[in-house]
């Protein structure tokens, strides 16, 4: 039996880093003794960063801090990927954003699960045991994480009743040493208002890289769709894919945009769109 963090440098996993790595102090701050702590959050043998290339600076600096805190107690702490290609080299081949309209969003399975659980079975025999950081309230977020037989999830913040407010106070009373924020890919197509503006406002060479994605996908959605008309139509049934290279449909001229997990007014809006609103705005 193998025990694993999955770290995603965000505030619910560093809260449990932040609870392994100080386990007594954690557990008076939490009221419960050491025994219930152990029994509800077991100590972990490793602790796993899947990198898919894209996250905000903070979090990477967040990462390096947690990795030496890691190494001072001798607990394992891998950085893994998925080889070199990286999700932002994806998109950027297949002139694609993270979500199509009518599609799914599986970059996470691709580039952080299965890069952790291939890792995992390569360095440990038997079943593993992964600790992953999803809040008291956020029960629903459970069906998602996949559990097999080799690989068991589970999540010690709902076995201890932590929600976010007490994840973060938790980060102050274990004098976590650096500021801890959301984790995500900058370009996550399920980014809030309030955040899409963050990421324009204060990180614009992010910002600049986001609006070369969408002005890919832009171009290559007609062309690979003209591609279907001129040399694809041979295929019959949906169920069948198109060549590479060629599209069934023009994503992009059906609404599809990088942001487009967000709709204003039942519309994803494009990224120079999104511009002229927080321009308007001017807040």
């Amino acid at each position: 039996m193998t025990r694993i963090l999955s770290f995603g440098g965000g505030v619910d996993s560093t809260a449990l880093l932040a609870i392994n790595l100080n386990r007594n102090v954690a557990a008076a701050r939490l009221g419960i003794s050491r025994d219930e702590l152990d029994r509800k959050f077991p100590p972990v043998d490793a602790v796993t960063f899947a990198d898919v290339g894209s996250e905000f600076p903070s979090t990477y600096t967040n990462v390096e801090y947690a990795k030496g805190r890691c190494e001072a107690q001798g607990l394992r702490f891998e950085v893994v990927k998925h080889g070199t290609d990286t999700l932002l080299d994806q998109l950027d081949r297949t002139g694609t954003v993270p979500l199509l309209p009518g599609g799914g969003h599986t970059c996470s399975v691709k580039y952080k699960k299965t890069v952790q659980h291939k890792w995992a079975a390569a360095n440990f025999t038997g079943t593993v045991y992964w600790a992953i950081g999803i809040e008291a309230n956020e029960k629903s977020r459970t069906f998602s994480t996949g559990s097999t037989e080799r690989h068991q999830s589970t999540f010690p913040l709902q076995e201890l009743g932590l929600d976010r407010a007490a994840c973060q106070q938790l980060l102050i009373d274990l004098d976590w040493g650096v500021p801890v924020s959301k984790s995500s890919c900058y370009f996550c197509p399920f980014f809030k208002e309030w955040e899409i503006e963050n990421l324009y406002r204060n990180h614009p060479a992010l910002w600049a890289e986001v609006k070369k994605i969408e002005d890919n996908y832009r171009a290559t959605s007609p062309a690979k769709h003209q591609a279907w008309i001129d040399g694809g139509r041979q295929l019959r049934g949906k169920s069948q894919r198109a060549p590479v290279g060629q599209w069934k449909e023009d994503s992009w001229a059906k609404g599809g945009r990088l942001f487009g997990g967000l709709k204003i007014n039942g519309k994803a809006l494009s990224i120079r769109e999104w511009e002229a609103k927080f321009d308007l705005t001017g807040e």
